[in-house]
């Protein structure tokens, strides 16, 4: 059977992502999910292939998906995946 991550652990990620990376969700969503016009972002779901959030625009809300350079297979990996989702977003920008 293929590993999930249960509820619990969506939960904590997406609310630590939201309340201490704000920003970095931010950047996340301008240069690697396409809306480059967005003012604000928060997390709203994370499973094994990537990262759900929703960018606030001048057009409203937009959803975004945000895929893993791999399948995690473990929870601990996610935190590996969205460090390396962020390094990306950071070359992006530069």
């Amino acid at each position: 059977m293929a590993y999930e991550l249960d509820d619990v652990a969506v939960q904590a990620i997406v609310g630590h992502l939201n309340a201490d990376h704000a920003e970095d969700t931010l950047l996340l969503c301008r240069t690697l999910g396409g809306v480059e016009r967005a003012t604000a972002a928060r997390a709203t779901g994370v499973d094994v292939d990537g990262l759900d959030v929703r960018a606030t625009t001048p057009s409203g809300e937009v959803r975004v998906r945000l895929p893993f350079a791999a399948r995690v297979t473990e929870r601990a990996q996610v935190r590996t995946e969205v460090v390396a989702l962020y390094d990306r977003a950071v070359t992006a920008r530069d």
